[in-house]
């Protein structure tokens, strides 16, 4: 393939080459935990080709191999994989080929050999699953799993445990690694969601949130099981770079006026999932600026309050991103939208500059200049007074009053 490419390539044939990352490699994945994993507890055993004995049984798990990856599909793709073992899947988000014929990973991982009775062909795959997004498509050469990391793998052992019986493989050692088949590729659910229908089961993000709980041992199920005789705890994300409080400490002492047991978590605190998770699961009040760190807010109890600060430019991607999967999840969403005055950008450019009274017109300019201003150039000091409501309100929704 020359160094040049480094994108995933799939062959219908012994010959043919998938650069590829494998995101799902069936016969690892034995698991046993209830209920978001039930479906997968029908993942055969597999044996390999075993002896003549063995062949019936071989068969039967064969198909049932078959049948499980055939949920992955519909229509003619899923007849394709039925009749022919193998098929791919395109949309606007989504690449993704699954095989259930035995598949042979080589070259690091990103070589995937599909056996073929037909004509040989490459496929050319991307493992990302926002396939429409250029700018992140280009930095996209390979799945994670391929570049083994150790630490990648410890901070989330705790899910990686419960989905298999198995150590995550290092496709990178340089061996040859052989499974009964395969799905190749990610699929795109939307953010923070689970699209029920296409996932094998039905299962919905509640579900998946559970799964959470218990791989975390989270304890608090619901934000009212916390009482009332305690001290709500809120959770002020701090961050270190560009959509930053520039009055945080002023914020905390706010909160802790305002009755709650106020705890600043920076990147240090944030890099701990497993401490973090915990801290989350047993809080009442996450607050953050418009950014990853909210992401967390998929480990709070149910009933718990999601407080958002929408920055200037950045309405559209705090809905999306943020307040439309917290509902989605049980929680309750409040939002802080700052005005001009509260953004760093009207100190830097004045407040008539159309950065601060035309949006759009940097919009128009392109994603590159809307990042460059709104998500990276930006910070905010918290107007107190108009901020103390929303801690009022998220206060009282979780049971508790500021009297």
């Amino acid at each position: 393939m020359g160094k040049e490419s480094k994108r995933p390539v799939l062959g219908a044939a012994w010959t043919g080459c998938l650069l590829i990352a494998v995101s799902l490699c069936i016969a690892l994945l034995v698991l046993k935990d209830e209920p978001f994993l039930s479906w997968r507890n029908q993942i055969p055993n597999w044996r390999g080709n075993g002896d003549a004995g063995e062949l019936g049984e071989v068969t039967g798990e064969r198909d049932a191999l078959k049948d499980l990856l055939r949920r992955l599909v519909r229509g003619e793709e899923r007849n394709q994989l039925q009749v022919e073992g193998f098929t791919c899947h395109f949309d606007l988000h989504t690449e993704m080929c699954l095989s259930a014929k035995p598949v042979r990973i080589s070259n690091g991982g990103l070589t995937v050999h599909v056996r073929s009775d037909g004509s040989q062909f490459r496929r050319l795959i991307r493992p990302y699953a926002r396939r429409e997004d250029r700018g992140a498509m280009k930095l996209v050469t390979q799945f994670i799993a391929t570049d083994y990391n150790q630490r990648w793998i410890q901070k989330y052992s705790s899910i990686l445990n419960r989905l298999s019986d198995y150590e995550a493989p290092n496709l990178a050692d340089g061996s040859v690694h052989c499974f009964p088949g395969a799905v190749v590729g990610l699929t795109y659910h939307g953010n923070l969601a689970l699209n029920t229908s296409d996932v094998p089961g039905g299962h919905s993000m509640r579900e998946f949130r559970q799964f959470l709980r218990e791989s975390y041992n989270l304890k608090t199920k619901n934000v009212h099981e916390i009482g009332k005789l305690r001290k709500p705890v809120l959770i002020l994300i701090s961050r270190s770079n560009s959509r930053k409080f520039l009055n945080e400490d002023a914020i905390m002492e706010l909160a802790q006026e305002l009755g709650f047991q106020a705890v600043m978590a920076g990147p240090s605190t944030i890099s701990n999932l497993e401490q973090f998770a915990k801290m989350v699961g047993s809080c009442s009040v996450l607050i953050g600026v418009h950014g990853a760190g909210l992401a967390n807010e998929i480990f709070l109890p149910d009933g718990a309050v999601v407080v958002q600060v929408v920055l200037l430019g950045l309405e559209w991607a705090s809905t999306n991103y943020f307040e439309i999967p917290a509902t989605a999840m049980d929680l309750q969403y409040l939002e802080y939208k700052i005005e001009p005055q509260e953004s760093s950008l009207a100190e830097e450019y004045g407040l008539d500059h159309p950065v601060i009274v035309d949006p759009l017109s940097v919009f128009a300019k392109g994603y590159p200049a809307v990042r460059a201003v709104y998500v990276d150039g930006q910070n905010v000091t918290i107007n107190l007074d108009r901020f103390k409501g929303t801690l009022v309100e998220a206060k009282r929704r979780v049971g508790h009053s500021t009297t």
